[in-house]
């Protein structure tokens, strides 16, 4: 009795929408990059270097320093908030030293222009007048 041959049917082609995008173009190239080498390496063609590396992927090595690079990744967010925040209680206690002075009665301050204008004149400068 013959042996019958199985024969694979050949996986139907994704079609997608052309990407514009740069970023969204390299997902879809690594996406498709990812289907051949596991299709290789479910029909046992694939090379040694392939195997090497997805079997580098799943080390507890490669785990820790995925999970490094994420909380670098989130202080780095951060310091950035951080230096944000910062340069906005800034802002604001400048604009309260500005409003002290002005209510004390003898301030100079910036207008809109950047021109520094005179807001109010002391009471020794009215009293001798």
């Amino acid at each position: 009795m013959a042996k019958a041959i199985e024969i694979e049917e050949p996986k139907p082609r994704r079609k997608s929408k052309i990407n514009t995008s740069s970023e969204s173009r390299e997902k879809v190239m690594i996406d498709l990059a990812m289907d051949a080498v596991e299709e290789r390496i479910r029909s046992g063609k694939a090379s040694a270097s392939e195997y090497v590396h997805f079997l580098k992927l799943g080390t507890e090595q490669a785990k820790l320093e995925r999970e490094k690079l994420k909380n670098e990744n989130k202080l780095l967010e951060a310091k950035t908030q951080n230096i944000a925040e910062s340069a906005e209680i800034k802002k604001m206690i400048d604009e309260a030293m500005a409003a002290f002075a002005t209510y004390s009665g003898n301030a100079n301050y910036e207008d809109e222009d950047g021109d520094e204008e005179e807001h109010t004149r002391s009471r020794r400068t009215r009293r001798r007048r």
